[in-house]
């Protein structure tokens, strides 16, 4: 497969800027055929059985984002190469031209490689449907096509830097002790408590109660979720039933949400393969204000849906990515640095980790939807040299003087 950089065409001036700007996505309703083909591929995703397609049903997020991937792709091949016909997901077994345009993505674009070692592997899927519209490929050719965009997946994964060294974000900033990071979110949840007990309930008191309880909810009483998993949970308020969930079509799901004191995430990234995520919080900090937040605190910011977390507006927050830069800001006003929820997984996992028994770092990989293999290969930025540190115990132990 080629890897030369394809320049636009000279006689497309506003193909260049489309091209030097990304905007390259098709309309929706434009390319009738095109929609059909992306229908088809989402019912060969998610159906339970298809024999044509390897592995499990996709999750609908998977789903979407491999769809986001033709989109972008047929809409490059035709600013870039100036086809005019009809888009299709065929263009996917031009191996030259998915060269090209993942040369661009990564010289012009600068995409980090781990997005287009993704991109690789979403469009490999995309073949694989594609040969399910074509009976009549050669199956070799097919097979090679596949290897070539594999091969190419693994050289962008090499390309990868290698997990931090604790000791290096701790110089840069970029990250805080466990102790240190629950002390001062306890200690402004507490100060929190006390004021709604003894001072007027307002709509500044109200927006405190509100970081404070997402604050104890993610660092103190429980590992960080993911913030796409906390963004949609929902607080029943007082004398009120949950209404049906909107995330899917199960008609007695409640979604994620609180019963009493018990956080219940039915909808997560690993919810297709494991039981829901629930966290019991009775007695803790979190229970408490989530107390103040349901009783009073929601009437406070204005707000009658039923989401628990809340803009400063009132509103629900309109996407993962508003809602995940939410807290790392609440979090530099207690004079800690600017935590990601990613980070904070990571020091909380890493914290952990230090003194757990492997039994209860089990529990916190159910606790927070993950796997032992994730937390030891990825979330643990220590493993690696703690298992060198014990290598060498072991071999100096071993050593006859």
């Amino acid at each position: 497969m080629s890897s030369v950089v394809h320049q636009p065409p000279s006689s497309l001036p506003a193909a260049a800027s489309l091209l030097s700007t990304g905007h390259y996505a098709l309309p929706v309703r434009q390319h009738v055929l095109f929609e059909e083909q992306l229908r088809l591929f989402r019912a060969w995703s998610q159906s339970s059985i298809e024999l044509s397609r390897s592995g499990p049903s996709l999750a609908h997020a998977t789903v979407e984002n491999t769809v986001r991937v033709a989109r972008c792709y047929c809409g490059w091949v035709i600013i870039a190469v100036g086809k005019i016909e009809e888009p299709s997901l065929r263009w996917f077994l031009d191996g030259r031209i998915f060269a090209r345009y993942m040369s661009w993505s990564c010289d012009i674009r600068k995409k980090k490689p781990s997005s287009l070692a993704w991109e690789v592997n979403s469009s490999i899927r995309l073949v694989d449907f594609v040969s399910t519209l074509e009976p009549g490929l050669v199956r070799s050719d097919l097979e090679s096509l596949k290897h070539s965009m594999r091969r190419m997946a693994s050289q962008f994964l090499a390309l990868c830097p290698l997990a931090p060294c604790v000791s290096d974000l701790e110089a840069s900033g970029k990250w805080v002790d466990l102790k240190r990071l629950q002390c001062a979110v306890r200690a402004e949840a507490e100060a929190v408590l006390h004021s709604a007990g003894s001072e007027k309930h307002g709509a500044v008191l109200a927006r405190r109660v509100h970081d404070s309880l997402l604050a104890c909810m993610a660092i103190v009483d429980s590992a960080p979720q993911r913030p796409g998993c906390l963004r949609v949970v929902r607080a029943a308020l007082p004398k009120r039933v949950l209404s049906r969930c909107c995330l899917c079509s199960a008609p007695l799901c409640l979604g994620n949400r609180f019963e009493g004191d018990t956080l219940i995430l039915v909808h997560s990234k690993t919810s297709r393969h494991r039981e829901p995520i629930r966290v019991d919080f009775a007695g803790t900090l979190t229970a408490r204000l989530l107390t103040h937040h349901v009783t009073w605190g929601r009437a406070a910011l204005a707000n009658s849906t039923e989401s628990l977390w809340l803009t400063s507006r009132g509103d629900p927050f309109a996407s993962d990515v508003s809602f995940a830069a939410y807290l790392p800001r609440k979090l530099e006003c207690l004079g800690l640095p600017r935590l990601t929820f990613t980070t904070l997984r990571h020091i909380a996992i890493v914290g952990v980790s230090e003194w757990s028994t492997s039994d209860e770092l089990e529990g916190m990989a159910n606790a927070i939807g993950t796997s032992m293999k994730k937390i030891k290969e990825v979330y643990d930025y220590r493993q690696r040299q703690r298992s060198t540190e014990r290598f060498l115990n072991a071999y100096r132990a071993s050593t006859i003087i």
